[in-house]
Formats: C-alpha cells, sequence, structure tokens
C-alpha cells in the first residue's frame, strides 16, 4: 500500500483511516462473533463498527474513481471502464441511466 500512497499529500489520512478500518475488522472477526455465541449489545456494536468501516472505504473509493478519472482525461463522476483481462472484453453494464453497450476494450486496457 505505501507505493500507492507516495508522494500523494492525503497519504496521513489513507494509513490512518484505512487502518482504524482494518482494525475494527480484525476486532469483529473475534470467536464469539462468527458463531453467534455474544450478547445482543455485542452485535449492536459490531454493526456500528461496521457502519464506520463502510463509510471510510465508501468515501476513498469515491476518492480514487474521482483520481483514476482525472489520471485517464476524464472528471469525477465520469464513467470509466477498466479491462483488467488479459483479452479484449466489452459488453453491456447497467448505470442508474439505463444500460450502456461498451465496444470492446483492449486487454488491460
Amino acid at each position: 500500500m505505501r507505493e500507492l500512497i507516495d508522494g500523494d499529500d492525503r497519504a496521513p489520512a489513507y494509513v490512518d483511516e484505512l487502518d482504524e478500518a482494518w482494525k475494527l475488522v480484525l476486532l469483529n472477526q473475534f470467536h464469539d462473533i462468527l458463531p453467534g455465541t455474544s450478547i445482543a449489545e455485542v452485535y449492536d456494536e459490531a454493526r456500528t463498527q461496521f457502519d464506520r468501516v463502510n463509510a471510510i472505504c465508501a468515501a476513498w473509493t469515491t476518492k480514487a474513481d474521482d483520481d483514476w478519472c482525472r489520471c485517464v482525461g476524464g472528471e469525477p463522476g465520469t464513467l470509466v471502464v477498466h479491462n483488467a483481462n488479459s483479452s479484449p472484453a466489452g459488453g453491456v453494464i447497467d448505470t442508474d441511466e439505463g444500460p450502456i453497450l461498451i465496444k470492446p476494450v483492449p486487454a488491460l486496457g
């Protein structure tokens, strides 16, 4: 992760918030939570903590999406399609505005 954020002036926020989220995930993987043998208060606290994890991840995902759009010449909020496959791929994707046909995108493009 360090390689991804070096040189980014938001690096301390990335590290601190992602560290917080990761520790909350680890905390809530405790052996009493997974099999369902904890008391109700434990589950309530776990839900609150997972809501925090989701909020952190959603915020940084949005920021990363915006950064990616800028890197490929788009504006934040622009639909950008990346093909991580080893062969060209296209198809129909669902969006809030309806289905969109995506012409084949080159492999790793």
